[in-house]
């Protein structure tokens, strides 16, 4: 996987930095000692996880292990945000009572706030919502369109990052059923189908399968379907999946627009649809 050595260094500073805080900080207020070194347990995790990511996973290709990665990184981030986020509004409380020779507590109140209400809406966000779809109606006026083509429907959907879903296939039911329900002339996918690995999308071509528009499916690559966010032990080993990838897009049942365009016929009238490439992360 891809990962900077800078990162994994910054990532142990923000780790070290504020548990060592907190630990002196019970042990000021001579919390119970076997309590202090438990609650450094979340950081040696932590540490042991990041360093095997950077030295143990440069050259992993299982979408899987990705997102256990993702996860522990969400987890990572709400823990030591609101950690750090207090510390920030401590200094500042210290230092407004310095300052105006006061002796409040309200940043440290807003602080702790603050913190929390980051971890809940985080929280939510993730494990709530995160398949909370919806299908949002828009209508476009577009000068000097074709008669035959007033009124002519278009479902769009993008970034589905299918290796996120770690094989929940049924997340696809009511993306199907809003879709469908919309009676498209056409179903266009606007890039991001996976994270990097092609074999993100095994088990997932009866569900697509099922879409339907009149006029037919067309796709474009976005940003991550080209790899670009991992290592890869070659370039051609980045090339062989980029290529399997393509595949498996059409596979879905998409026409995969490369730098191209088809024209869509209604009546008498036709318009252009073209698709062109992303170049991932240059």
């Amino acid at each position: 996987m891809a990962m900077y050595l800078s990162t994994l260094i910054a990532f142990t500073v923000l780790i070290i930095i504020p548990d060592l805080w907190y630990f002196q900080k019970m042990k000021k207020h001579h919390f119970f000692t076997w309590f202090r070194y438990l609650s450094l347990i979340p950081g040696v995790f932590f540490i042991l996880s990041l360093f095997y990511i950077r030295f143990g996973l440069v050259y992993n290709n299982s979408y899987k292990v990705t997102a256990a990665v993702s996860w522990i990184i969400f987890v990572f981030s709400i823990i030591y945000t609101p950690k750090l986020l207090y510390i920030v509004f401590y200094y500042i409380n210290q230092s407004f009572n310095r300052i105006f020779k006061a002796r409040t507590r309200i940043f440290r109140i807003i602080g702790f706030a603050f913190s929390v209400s980051l971890v809940t809406v985080l929280s939510y966000g993730v494990i709530v919502t995160r398949d909370d779809f919806y299908l949002k109606k828009q209508i476009i006026y577009v000068d000097d369109l074709p008669v035959n083509f007033d009124g002519y429907r278009i479902a769009m959907f993008s970034d589905l990052h299918l290796g996120n879903w770690d094989d929940k296939y049924m997340i696809m039911k009511p993306i199907i059923n809003m879709i469908n329900s919309g009676n498209p002339d056409i179903i266009v996918f606007s890039g991001d189908m996976i994270n990097n690995y092609e074999n993100e999308t095994q088990g997932w071509k009866p569900y697509f399968r099922q879409l339907k528009a009149r006029q037919g499916m067309y796709a474009v690559l976005g940003n991550h379907d080209y790899g670009d966010y991992t290592k890869w032990k070659s370039e051609k080993a980045k090339a062989e999946n980029l290529e399997k990838t393509k595949s498996n897009i059409r596979n879905l049942g998409f026409r995969l627009l490369l730098n191209e365009s088809v024209e869509l016929v209604k009546g008498s009238d036709t318009i252009t649809l073209a698709g062109v490439e992303n170049y991932g992360s240059d």
